[in-house]
């Protein structure tokens, strides 16, 4: 059984490149394939760190993998293509999930954003093998006519039930509208434009908003909405490992980002045929189709927010239709069986290279 290395960052729990990792070693595969993790840990990557190299090529010396399957482009890529190129290791995966320079949480100087981007074009150039999580991903001038690239393949949403449309809504005991939002509570996340809406939606009656996940604005936010907190206009319900249950019963989701590549939150809340509001940025509208699952809105226009919530608590028969609509949106685009079909052929081209260089 062929032995592929796969990365985790210590503390991405919340992450997408994290679960989707997770996903891939708990699927079917796994059947084939022998799965090992490869760790990061927790802390600064800084530009240079020995100590992380050092401590990447000890674990591939140690497992010996036949490929090395990470994320990138961010720093974490840049250190483990390092390490892989530094011990002359090439079978090697990329996955795309997003770049330091579009993260909305860097101040950068001029120089330092150089530095990155020819960091990023080693990551690429050191990589056997990329691909992409998003059509979004995947037009970027450095990635499209890149013969090494596979294309898109999307993150693994929902692995452990691929029929969460068929979960009903029924039981609920509450004609009140939940509004939910998952994932890291921080700034380039748009928390603080959900904050806006929350606050706005006071007037609004029959509608709840419940905040799962932890992150460095969360303090801040729950200070800031300490009266709606107190009135039950909104609870938050802190990290949970699995999120399923609250999206099973939820009827709208909402994640006005400021920065995303795709977004597994909201795919995932796509899966339970909620209604998706979001932000009309990066690889949303790949999951978001305006007017039919949801809407899209402009980075920071949450008044639109606001607008379309009071819109469906107001009016029944509009919340149906949408209802009705969203339960028709078909999902084969993340279908399970598709992406894993796809990491397979990637991982089997390997293989197959290296049985035409023995004839």
């Amino acid at each position: 059984m062929k032995k592929i290395m796969i990365s985790f960052r210590e503390g991405g729990e919340n992450g997408g490149p994290y679960n989707s990792h997770k996903r891939i070693m708990e699927s079917k595969l796994k059947e084939k394939y022998n799965f090992v993790p490869l760790n990061v840990k927790k802390g600064r990557l800084g530009l240079i760190n020995p100590s992380l190299t050092w401590s990447i090529i000890r674990q591939i010396k140690t497992e010996k993998p036949d490929i090395i399957h990470y994320t990138g482009l961010e720093l974490i890529g840049f250190h483990i293509s390092l390490a892989c190129k530094i011990i002359n290791f090439k079978n090697t995966v990329l996955a795309i999930h997003g770049s330091s320079l579009e993260s909305t949480s860097y101040s950068q100087s001029k120089f330092k954003i150089n530095i990155l981007k020819i960091l990023e074009k080693l990551t690429i150039s050191f990589s056997s093998k990329i691909y992409c999580v998003s059509e979004y991903v995947n037009s970027w001038p450095a990635l499209n006519s890149l013969e090494k690239n596979y294309g898109v393949i999307y993150n693994i949403v929902n692995n452990s039930n691929e029929n969460n449309s068929l979960l009903s809504k029924n039981s609920k005991q509450s004609e009140e509208i939940s509004v939910i939002s998952t994932g890291r509570v921080e700034v380039e996340k748009g928390f603080q434009d959900l904050e806006k809406i929350i606050k706005e939606s006071n007037s609004i009656h029959g509608i709840k908003f419940y905040i799962i996940g932890d992150g460095n604005y969360l303090e801040i936010m729950k200070r800031n909405l300490d009266e709606e907190i107190k009135k039950g206009k909104v609870e938050f319900l802190g990290y949970m490992k699995d999120v399923n249950p609250f999206l099973a019963f939820g009827d709208v989701f909402i994640m006005p980002s400021h920065h995303e590549t795709f977004c597994m939150s909201l795919a995932e809340a796509r899966s339970y045929n909620m209604i998706l509001l979001g932000s009309k940025i990066g690889g949303i509208p790949e999951i978001i189709e305006d007017g039919v699952n949801g809407h899209t809105y402009d980075v920071g226009d949450w008044k639109s927010y606001v607008s379309f919530l009071e819109s469906v608590t107001e009016n029944k028969s509009l919340y149906n239709s949408w209802k009705s609509k969203v339960l028709k949106v078909e999902h084969e685009k993340f279908h399970t069986n598709d992406i894993l079909y796809k990491l397979n052929d990637l991982y089997d081209s390997f293989f197959k290279l290296e049985n035409k260089k023995r004839k």
